[in-house]
C-alpha cells in the first residue's frame, strides 16, 4: 500500500487533482512492468497510450541508416508520452521510444485519458502545461546546442539528470548532448583529473 500511496501523492502533486479524482484516474489505468529494451513506439505507429512512469528511464530517438540520435531522456517518477505529437495529433510517430531500464508504469488508453480530461478541468490544465513544458525543454536544448560548448552541456546534463550517466549506455548520453562518445569520454576524463 505504501507504493500506491506514494504514486497517488505524486499524481496529486503533478495534476492538482483531488485525492478522490486521482484514485479514479489511477483506476482507469493498468499497472505494468515494461522490460528493458522494449520499443514502446516506433515510426508509422500512432501513440495511443499515456504513462505515469513510476520508475525507470526511457529514451526518445530517431535514426538514419547507421546512426541513432537521442532526442530526449526521461526518468521517473513523471508522466510520459511515447510521442507527444503523435498522441495529441493522432498521427504516425516520427520517433522511437525505448525503455532503457525495466519500467514500472501505469498505462492509460488515449480515449480513457481524453474522456477523463473532458470531465476534469484540472487534468486538462495539467496536460496543456505539460505540452508547453515539453516545447520549452526542446527550445532550451536547441539554444544550448547553438550557444554552449560541449562541456557546459555535459555539466548541465549532470545537474538535470543526477547519476543517470551511470545507469544508461554512455553513447546515448553523448547522442543526447550532440557530441561523439569520444568527446564525452575526454570531457569526463578532464572532470575526474
Amino acid at each position: 500500500m505504501k507504493g500506491i500511496d506514494k504514486t497517488i501523492d505524486q499524481i496529486i502533486r503533478a495534476t492538482m487533482l483531488s485525492k478522490a479524482d486521482a484514485l479514479d484516474f489511477i483506476a482507469l489505468g493498468n499497472r505494468k512492468i515494461i522490460p528493458k529494451k522494449t520499443l514502446i513506439i516506433h515510426p508509422n505507429k500512432v501513440a495511443d497510450r499515456a504513462y505515469f512512469l513510476k520508475e525507470g528511464v526511457i529514451r526518445h530517438y530517431t535514426q538514419n541508416k547507421t546512426v541513432q540520435f537521442t532526442k530526449n531522456l526521461i526518468r521517473g517518477p513523471r508522466f510520459m508520452l511515447p510521442s507527444l505529437t503523435s498522441f495529441f495529433l493522432e498521427i504516425s510517430s516520427t520517433i522511437y521510444c525505448e525503455s532503457l531500464t525495466d519500467l514500472e508504469v501505469i498505462e492509460w488508453d488515449r480515449e480513457d485519458l481524453v474522456k477523463f480530461t473532458e470531465d476534469h478541468p484540472r487534468m486538462y490544465k495539467f496536460l496543456l502545461k505539460g505540452v508547453v513544458k515539453a516545447f520549452r525543454s526542446k527550445e532550451e536544448k536547441e539554444i544550448a546546442f547553438i550557444t554552449q560548448p560541449a562541456k557546459e552541456r555535459y555539466l548541465h546534463f549532470l545537474k538535470e539528470y543526477p547519476n543517470l550517466i551511470n545507469e544508461i549506455p554512455v553513447q546515448y548520453v553523448a547522442s543526447f548532448l550532440g557530441i561523439r562518445p569520444e568527446t564525452l569520454s575526454r570531457i569526463r576524463a578532464q572532470r575526474i583529473s
